[in-house]
């Protein structure tokens, strides 16, 4: 008889750690008796370790969970995890995957069919794309490459190994921080599996189904769920959104928890940053290569690299004065990779203005910036409130269902757009549009299913380039958390498919 189990992300995201202890008695008390908790670890350099590392990490596995140290310690006292476990690919599922490869190859693969690849029905091909980058460190997906094709032989491998231990016990549910990489593909199969598939993300819970295999396509129901609302609410939903959203503008991070440098700033810099002339002004707002390309179901390019690529190509088609800014945290916390690649890829594009992460957007619209390009970032939100409209390059976007951004279907549709933006009639934006989405993405949500403010946990946090691997924020959380209140709701969540 195959043994009951929840299987959980082994991680050390400690902002997190409260959360899945509620999660796990919940579901334990949901599918009684006889459950046990599985543990599975899938960092980054999963398949390039070598005979040594693997020796050692089998080594600090055993001891860790053996001695209770560290992370080991919470997992087993806290979670009561039953085992800890790094999948290990076995020859087997190294045959299997070999097997596929060789008929796969026989014929020339583009980037788009394996973008698209299912396995018996389910769904991988953004996992693999999002896995690769992340693991191998590269900023783009050559398909054709030697590193590439080796990657997928052992992500196959990988993806057998968990078809096999979902064969082997009756999963019931996979809980899991991160459902793209690695650590998504039981989370993927859990959902066709037709077992629970919880995502524990930003401070809200998800359950992924078919329909949804991404969280952040919640952002569909946005305007539906709105209009749900009776107009006595919905009038003072715009009113406190009016407040908050004016509060950024100001400078404030009250909304944004996650970043250290607000980028609406009052500190202008002394000389321009937009030259004053008469020429179409544009600019782009690139992000993290390295960041979950297809973390909102995929754009109409299969990673960020290529649609840089192809936006500086565009860019020399044109006699716009252009100019790109990266996230104003991009040195603070993150990704000076990201930072050194686009430096090197401008210098093959003299006519693109470089302006300084810390400069703010305050400047740049005050300056006369005509429009921005972006895959699908917050920008979308916050410069069309100005009148400056953005061009986005996905057609799942955080803002997809309103208009207040341009949202082209195809990539010629997107060039036609870029081409043409000095000559369309300015797009008349509806701000109420962008009050309602600011409501339903910024102010609903709170970030607190738990039932508390986590932005103002965090502002208790004495390291905030790191608060979400903080000891401070687990124990702040365990103190604050009404668990016997959140418990019932839970309870009635994990009884729907929502």
């Amino acid at each position: 008889m195959r043994k009951k189990k929840l299987l959980i992300e082994f991680h050390g995201w400690k902002i997190n750690y409260f959360a899945n202890k509620i999660i796990l008695k919940a579901l334990k008390e949901k599918f009684k008796p006889n459950v046990e908790v599985d543990a599975y670890i899938t960092y980054p350099s999963f398949f390039s370790d070598t005979l040594y590392k693997n020796f050692i990490d089998s080594i600090i596995l055993f001891l860790g969970t053996f001695l209770k140290i560290k992370t080991f310690k919470f997992y087993k006292s806290e979670l009561d995890v039953n085992k800890i476990f790094k999948p290990k690919i076995k020859r087997k599922y190294k045959i299997r995957s070999q097997n596929f490869c060789e008929k796969f190859f026989k014929n020339k693969i583009s980037k788009g069919q394996f973008f698209k690849l299912k396995i018996k029905e389910i769904y991988i091909g953004d996992l693999l794309f999002d896995s690769y980058i992340k693991c191998n460190s590269e900023a783009r997906v050559d398909v054709d490459s030697k590193e590439f094709k080796i990657f997928f032989r052992n992500f196959l491998s990988l993806f057998y190994f968990w078809e096999d231990y979902f064969r082997t016990n009756d999963v019931k549910a996979v809980i899991t921080h991160h459902n793209t990489y690695l650590s998504g593909i039981p989370a993927r199969i859990a959902v066709y599996k037709k077992a629970k598939s919880l995502i524990d993300q930003d401070f809200k819970l998800f359950q992924l189904t078919k329909k949804n295999l991404k969280p952040q396509l919640h952002v569909r129901d946005y305007k539906k769920n709105f209009n749900k609302f009776n107009s006595k609410f919905k009038k003072k939903a715009l009113q406190r959104s009016n407040l908050l959203i004016d509060e950024k503008f100001k400078g404030s991070l009250r909304n944004v928890y996650y970043m250290l440098k607000t980028p609406f700033g009052k500190n202008f810099t002394k000389k321009r940053v937009i030259e004053k002339n008469k020429k179409f002004k544009i600019i782009i707002f690139p992000l993290s290569f390295y960041d979950s390309p297809s973390g909102y179901g995929g754009s109409l390019f299969y990673d960020f690299y290529d649609w840089l690529i192809f936006i500086l190509k565009l860019s020399l088609k044109t006699n716009y004065d252009w100019y790109i800014k990266l996230h104003p945290d991009v040195l603070i916390k993150w990704d000076y990779m990201n930072y050194t690649i686009v430096k090197n890829i401008l210098k093959d594009f003299k006519n693109i203005k470089w302006l300084a992460p810390s400069v703010s957007h305050k400047q740049i619209i005050n300056e006369g910036i005509n429009a921005g390009l972006t895959v699908h970032g917050t920008v979308g939100s916050e410069y069309p409130y100005f009148n400056v409209p953005i061009v986005n390059a996905s057609k799942n976007n955080p803002h997809m269902m309103y208009d207040f951004n341009y949202h082209p279907q195809t990539k010629k549709e997107l060039e036609k757009i870029v081409l043409r933006l000095h000559k369309i009639k300015k797009k008349k934006i509806n701000k109420k549009e962008i009050l309602e989405y600011f409501f339903m993405s910024q102010i609903l949500p709170n970030y607190n299913w738990l039932g508390i403010d986590m932005r103002e946990l965090i502002k208790n946090v004495k390291d905030k380039t790191s608060y979400f691997k903080s000891e401070d924020v687990y124990n702040l959380i365990s103190k604050k958390v009404n668990e016997k209140k959140v418990l019932k709701s839970l309870k009635d969540f994990l009884n729907t498919d929502n």
